[in-house]
């Protein structure tokens, strides 16, 4: 019998064997089609005001889509060669699947759906909704595999790394706009196209920076968005399109090695791989740590009506925390009343910026490291050059701005707190000026020459690799070597009994240099648009946008259109980095081997 099967199956497999690849075409033309057919539905279900008509277009386009699914998902068993390893290859979506058939077969031959028998059964009444709610998130797991497949298309655009980062970007942003438009994510029921606009760019760049107070004008579903537009930002599309490139169990081509390996700063395409898991290890490990500390600070808030609102607060500070985006769902922000006097939430915000200022191959670092030193007894391992200087350079930013705040600020803004208030509130500024954007007091309070020392903080950000912005720490440390070493009239550049290179230098002063006109000009035009508001205002929120910080003297919201679009090109020439939009915009020029007679300029 087994045997009269196999024969069989061979018979049916040769005789569709000149068909597979016709077959295989048009089945992916058709899930790209579906798949755009579930994406505008969920989109519609969700976006517009729920009423019966819509609810049953949008069901039945689900249906519909499930429906596709299970022909292609039997079509794929058809073709294949080796059944039981195609089963054992798509078990998951086997098994949902088999179930999607026998309901399906229940209706029709004994008109019973079994999911609403289940939920009588058990007598839960939301028990229908969350097999919807089940169904959709299986119909965006099956799409995202039908992207993730997709991903090989890239091997064959002709992208390079920085261009591929602008135009995953725009893309972000495009989308993160169009869904902050839809009706259900506003208040209103009406967007406004700037403003969500002016939004997604703000949480795709991880900035902060706002013209609407996003716990007033945007639903629960909104700040759902804005959440997912902060996750993407730091994670970055190219990191996104990876894992669905991996859920697919597609894999990736060498071309897309190398966008990856320019995304994650990894040393080489083969070791991108590592680091990109190691990056996600991270990100989930500690967002997950990160919102489960904070719900129990506030469990026993009053500000919150119930514990669905504490999970969602959690899990929007801690991933906003987590990847320095500076963007809070209350008004007044972590300063606000509900939340302003509990230090225990703000020394866990704190770290969590920390842990996202750092750089994920400098944590990957950190942690390998130690491992192989206290488990391994490997007593000879040291932490990477990139890691000692973005360590230390961190902690002493921190410390002296630390210092700084807690002295300027003593007699005025931290007046009338205690020592350990005084304190704490020195030590979050401290961490969160340079990326993250968060405040605990009223930035538009403080002293001017508070605010001067603040610009300089977040002029030099957070570390490369990480969520932070700025020219970033170790291009700031390199700047020091260089002045150093013509002071002392050293002919090489060292630090930590090792040369840097002469490309490593000049770069570095190419960044200083790009950021600090950027910061120019955009200033330029803040002042020329905006006479009446004060200059060291003016000049706090451009190094504020362009540096990705977020801080804001409260000036955002009454800037005119052409102010607002200065500081959105700002946040985005910030995110992608002026090095990498140069490299983006310029194509790299060939020279010859020549070299000019040397000259001798005046200098100082």
């Amino acid at each position: 019998m087994t045997n009269k099967i196999k024969s069989f199956r061979e018979a049916v497999n040769l005789r569709l064997y000149g068909s597979k690849e016709q077959m295989a075409s048009v089945l992916n033309y058709f899930s790209a089609l579906v798949s755009l057919v579930v994406l505008s539905s969920l989109l519609y279900y969700y976006g517009y005001p729920d009423d019966k008509v819509n609810r049953t277009v949008v069901l039945g386009l689900i249906h519909f889509s499930l429906g596709f699914y299970v022909v292609k998902y039997v079509i794929g068993y058809i073709y294949s060669f080796q059944p039981m390893t195609y089963f054992r290859e798509t078990w998951r979506e086997g098994i949902a699947i088999g179930f999607i058939l026998i309901n399906g077969a229940s209706i029709l031959f004994f008109d019973l759906n079994l999911v609403a028998w289940l939920g009588r059964q058990l007598d839960v009444k939301w028990f229908n909704d969350f097999i919807i709610g089940f169904i959709q998130i299986y119909l965006l797991y099956l799409v995202s595999l039908e992207i993730g497949k997709s991903t090989t298309f890239l091997n064959r655009v002709n992208f390079s790394p920085p261009v591929f980062f602008v135009v995953s970007l725009f893309l972000l942003i495009a989308i993160g706009s169009l869904l902050l438009m839809l009706p259900e994510m506003n208040v209103s029921g009406k967007g406004v196209l700037f403003d969500a606009v002016f939004t997604s760019i703000s949480a795709s760049c991880l900035t902060g920076l706002s013209v609407v107070d996003i716990g007033e004008v945007y639903t629960l579903k909104g700040q759902l968005v804005i959440m997912i537009l902060i996750q993407l930002g730091g994670l970055n599309i190219v990191t996104f399109a990876t894992m669905l490139a991996f859920l697919a169990r597609n894999g990736i081509g060498l071309k897309f090695q190398s966008v990856l390996q320019s995304s994650v700063l990894a040393d080489s395409p083969e070791s991108s791989r590592k680091v990109f898991k190691q990056m996600i290890a991270f990100v989930l490990f500690f967002e997950v740590i990160g919102a489960s500390l904070i719900f129990w600070t506030i469990r026993h808030s009053d500000a919150f009506l119930s514990t669905a609102e504490r999970l969602f607060f959690s899990i929007f500070h801690s991933i906003s925390a987590f990847n320095n985006a500076g963007f809070s769902t209350l008004s007044g922000g972590l300063a606000d009343e509900a939340v302003g006097a509990n230090m225990t939430l703000h020394g866990f915000i704190a770290l969590l910026i920390i842990m996202g200022s750092l750089g994920f191959s400098n944590l990957g670092d950190i942690v390998h490291t130690w491992f192989r030193k206290r488990i391994k007894k490997e007593r000879w391992r040291k932490f990477r050059m990139d890691t000692k200087i973005s360590v230390y350079a961190s902690l002493a930013l921190i410390l002296s701005a630390f210092v700084l705040f807690f002295v300027i600020e003593f007699d005025l803004e931290l007046r009338g707190l205690s020592m350990v208030e005084k304190s704490m509130a020195s030590f979050f500024q401290s961490v969160t000026l340079r990326s993250a954007g968060f405040n605990t007091i009223d930035i538009g309070s403080l002293s001017t020459a508070m605010i001067v020392a603040m610009i300089f903080y977040m002029f030099i950000g957070g570390a490369p690799g990480s969520t932070g912005g700025g020219i970033k720490t170790n291009t700031f440390s390199l700047l020091l070597v260089v002045g150093y070493s013509i002071i002392r009239g050293k002919p090489r550049l060292e630090l930590f009994k090792y040369t840097i290179s002469t490309d490593l230098m000049k770069r570095a002063i190419a960044i200083f240099l790009f950021t600090l006109t950027g910061i120019t000009v955009g200033i330029f035009i803040l002042a020329l648009v905006e006479p009446h508001i004060p200059f060291v205002d003016l000049m706090f929120e451009q190094v504020s946008a362009l540096c990705n910080v977020g801080l804001s003297r409260g000036i955002t919201a009454e800037l005119s259109p052409l102010s607002r679009i200065t500081i959105m090109a700002s946040m985005i020439i910030g995110r992608v980095g002026v090095l990498t939009l140069a490299f983006a915009l310029l194509k790299p020029k060939k020279f010859k081997n020549y070299k000019y007679p040397s000259a001798h300029v005046t200098v100082g």
